[in-house]
């Protein structure tokens, strides 16, 4: 009857067992859905707030009329939904079943799908260097993701709360703020390529901080604490820094093509996210010797894909380039024909074409030719 009873006791144990990891593994599976989902929403985000920009551009060139504002524009308020509404409420709800340093790699699905989401819907073309650039960002996504932790600890809002004092976790912030601040400054170049990298790595940051709130109020959310002072500053938080991450989002779209800005926005999110988010809700602590090991390799492949990427010429900067037929050595033939043509002129038409008025009568300018050519 003793061995009995222990036998019960062991199948109980196990199947109890057994239960737990199906449904952690369905908790897993739900997560990794979530994310996919999420991120096929901020990819098509991204490319409506683009499409609608240059829809604008081509209706004000085709009629004389006002440039309407954001809010009247029905390509644009469809991708901020997708970009806002959607990417943030299914993220959110993969906080809830899965680590952050799982989910928030997923994002790399953003970059593929944003190649052909772009050629479709906006007609940008994308250079084979750009795909092979994108195949190396995403080599190192799938690389985080395979040997990143694939289990999920919670948290109370009082153990989160106490984790923003983490030694640790305070000097990466610390260093985060330096790293804005020497990107803030990098955008202020005169140098347009300067200018553009700045600008889209600083709103990839911004997306980093977001996710990192995003999990730290889902987490707050799902303990209840809706009495915590803790939970509605992380709510104001990943809200805040939502918009102002959206704000720079629309301005990168707005001046450069989205095959360059998805991919260097959401590369630094996956890796500066990831490696936030696992400090804080360390998560790096239940890493074994492989993902020690991997996970730093894959946000160096992925780092590499990103400053690859970021010196691929955008195609919206060559619309202000002189035409070849006026540009190198013809420059100056074109000079000199204008000139031969312009002393051409008989003196009649000369006079005819440069009068000037003075004391009610017309007269003649007399003064020689002023032209100087510049070799």
């Amino acid at each position: 009857a003793v061995r009995r009873r222990g036998r019960r006791g062991s199948e109980r144990q196990g199947s109890g067992e057994g239960a737990a990891r199906a449904s952690m593994v369905a908790a897993w599976v739900v997560g990794v859905l979530l994310a996919v989902a999420a991120a096929f929403c901020a990819a098509l985000g991204d490319n409506l707030v683009k499409c609608s920009f240059l829809r604008e551009k081509a209706r004000l060139e085709l009629a004389d009329e006002e440039e309407r504002p954001l809010y009247k524009r029905p390509l644009w308020v469809a991708g901020i939904f997708c970009m806002v509404v959607l990417n943030t409420s299914l993220g959110l709800a993969s906080y809830a079943f899965a680590d952050a340093s799982l989910t928030i790699p997923f994002g790399g699905l953003h970059i593929v799908l944003n190649l052909p989401l772009a050629k479709h819907l906006n007609q940008e073309a994308c250079s084979t260097r750009a795909i092979c650039f994108n195949m190396v960002i995403l080599a190192g996504v799938l690389i985080v993701l395979l040997f990143g932790n694939h289990s999920s600890t919670y948290f109370t809002a009082h153990e989160l709360f106490l984790r923003l004092f983490d030694p640790v976790f305070m000097v990466c912030t610390a260093s985060l703020v330096l790293v804005v601040v020497g990107l803030l400054a990098v955008k202020r170049s005169p140098k347009p390529i300067h200018q553009r990298t700045g600008l889209v790595l600083f709103t990839g940051i911004l997306g980093s901080v977001t996710q990192v709130f995003a999990k730290a109020m889902s987490g707050c959310l799902k303990d209840g604490a809706w009495t915590s002072l803790f939970t509605w500053c992380a709510v104001v938080g990943t809200i805040a820094f939502a918009l102002t991450q959206v704000y720079y989002l629309n301005m990168c779209l707005d001046r450069y093509t989205a095959t360059f800005v998805v991919p260097i926005v959401n590369s630094t999110i996956i890796v500066v996210g990831s490696l936030y988010a696992a400090i804080y809700f360390e998560e790096m602590d239940r890493w074994d010797l492989q993902s020690r090991l991997f996970v730093p390799c894959g946000i160096l492949v992925t780092s590499v894909g990103i400053a690859l990427l970021s010196t691929e010429p955008d195609a919206q900067e060559d619309e202000f380039e002189l035409p070849t037929s006026v540009s190198g050595d013809s420059l100056g033939d074109e000079l000199e024909n204008h000139l031969v043509d312009y002393a051409a002129l008989d003196e009649s038409e000369y006079d005819q074409g440069h009068r000037t008025e003075s004391d009610g009568s017309s007269e003649p300018l007399q003064h020689g030719y002023g032209l100087v050519l510049i070799p």
